[in-house]
């Protein structure tokens, strides 16, 4: 209610309510015969913090016998060498079996996923609280969008879609074309339920969610995840058919390696965003492909020059912005290749097809008709994944010898001018590497 109807209508104004706390803090303190106030000093987001109205008038205005006492202390500054985390004892847990955090794994097991690789090679240190240690940090509850809900929001709206308008597998032009055109004159109905399908599986329903409905920024997030969704499908019109295998399933390999326990198999796998059967691929001659997809709703393409298989696994200085999502779509082929006898929508003839490597990066400018998903190695599109194979399996096996299971390696973070992201990092203050 405006000021001045408050003023006509004789109905409380700030003078009056403020008049109403001075009343209630005084008669708290009639009767008391020991009182002790705290309050801080320290900055805020609003400025300078100070005592308030009321104690500066008990000093002002009473005679009460008041003792004034300042709590400070300094915090030393933080040692940029942080003390070496021995690699030792730590990786002896994930290789016997022990207690990580709050799971138990299986002795004869280790397994690792593309994220938890990424993390390591682009900080170690980072990789022992998260993936050792197991300390978590949870995310703080807000009632908007946040951007790693908006990419599983997409993915989970693909999944939809694609069950909906082929329940068999099957994806033909003419389907795609349908939904195509009929979004062109109103909303496409399969596009929308698929995407409010999403909404209340991954954002309303979730265990902490403040977000019930579309309100605010939501409605704008709504509209942008059908826009890319149909986005998706025009980029998939240009090479159907094709035939879904898998959406969001996991999919692992596995590698022999020598530890001090013994024998183990070290698994290395991940969910695939979608693995398809394309029956004419015509960037690549018109061939079938297996293509294993992974939608990427940020970011562009890398055309960065990969001269050697090796930059996958290094962070250096040079190499921070080294292809990530490369080593993790290479992965996911090699986890694929692998698997490839398991998966039951193959026969032995289409099983022999080459396996391709495919990005897709849903915000990418340009027509949808003319995308390329292919990964890019050496500025030239990769058709197959045993052409990388050659080079990138040795480097893989290599990096996880030399690193991963080196017992004399130690968790560090990266030295100044290597490391990157700090102030994105959720371990920041336990590293003592931040800068200042």
């Amino acid at each position: 209610i405006p000021y001045y109807l408050r003023s006509v209508f004789n109905l409380d104004i700030e003078k009056e309510q403020v008049n109403v706390y001075a009343y209630n803090f005084f008669r708290l303190l009639r009767h008391a015969q020991d009182v002790t106030i705290m309050f801080s000093t320290s900055g805020s987001k609003m400025g300078q913090c100070e005592m308030s109205r009321f104690m500066r008038q008990i000093l002002a205005e009473t005679n009460m016998n008041v003792e004034d006492s300042h709590l400070d202390f300094s915090l030393s500054e933080q040692n940029d060498t942080p003390s070496n985390l021995v690699h030792v004892a730590s990786i002896q847990k994930r290789a016997t079996g022990e207690r990580v955090g709050d799971e138990e794994r299986d002795c004869r097991y280790l397994d690792f996923s593309p994220s938890a690789m990424s993390t390591y090679i682009n900080c170690p240190l980072e990789y022992y609280f998260r993936y050792i240690e197991g300390i978590k940090v949870e995310d703080e509850i807000t009632s908007t969008l946040q951007p790693n809900q908006f990419g599983t929001v997409f993915h989970s709206a693909a999944q939809e879609f694609y069950r909906a308008v082929a329940p068999d597998g099957e994806v033909t032009k003419e389907i795609l074309q349908t939904v195509i055109d009929a979004s062109k004159k109103e909303k496409s109905p399969l596009i929308a339920d698929a995407v409010d399908k999403a909404f209340h599986k991954e954002v309303f329903n979730q265990p902490g969610s403040e977000i019930k409905g579309y309100v605010g920024e939501l409605v704008l997030a709504r509209q942008v995840v059908e826009d890319y969704l149909l986005r998706l499908i025009k980029i998939d019109q240009a090479v159907a058919p094709f035939r879904i295998l898998a959406t969001e399933q996991h999919f692992s390999s596995s590698l022999p390696v020598q530890t001090d326990k013994g024998d183990r198999q070290f698994f290395i796998g991940g969910i695939v965003d979608r693995l398809d059967y394309v029956y004419s691929h015509p960037q690549a001659d018109n061939k079938p492909v297996i293509r294993v997809v992974d939608y990427k709703t940020g970011g562009k393409p890398s055309h960065k020059v990969m001269d050697k298989a090796n930059i996958l696994f290094e962070s250096t200085k040079e190499s921070d912005k080294r292809p990530k999502n490369v080593l993790q779509t290479l992965l996911y082929c090699k986890a694929v290749k692998d698997s490839i006898d398991t998966i039951p929508s193959l026969d032995q003839e289409e099983r022999k097809a080459e396996i391709m490597p495919s990005l897709i990066y849903i915000a990418c400018p340009g027509k949808p008709e003319d995308y390329d998903a292919r990964v890019i190695v050496q500025n030239k599109a990769v058709d197959s994944y045993d052409v990388e194979a050659v080079a990138f399996e040795p480097a893989l096996n290599n990096f996880i010898q030399d690193h991963l299971l080196n017992q004399e390696e130690a968790f560090v973070p990266k030295k100044k001018g290597i490391r990157y992201n700090c102030q994105y990092c959720k371990y920041k203050l336990l590293c003592g590497m931040v800068d200042d």
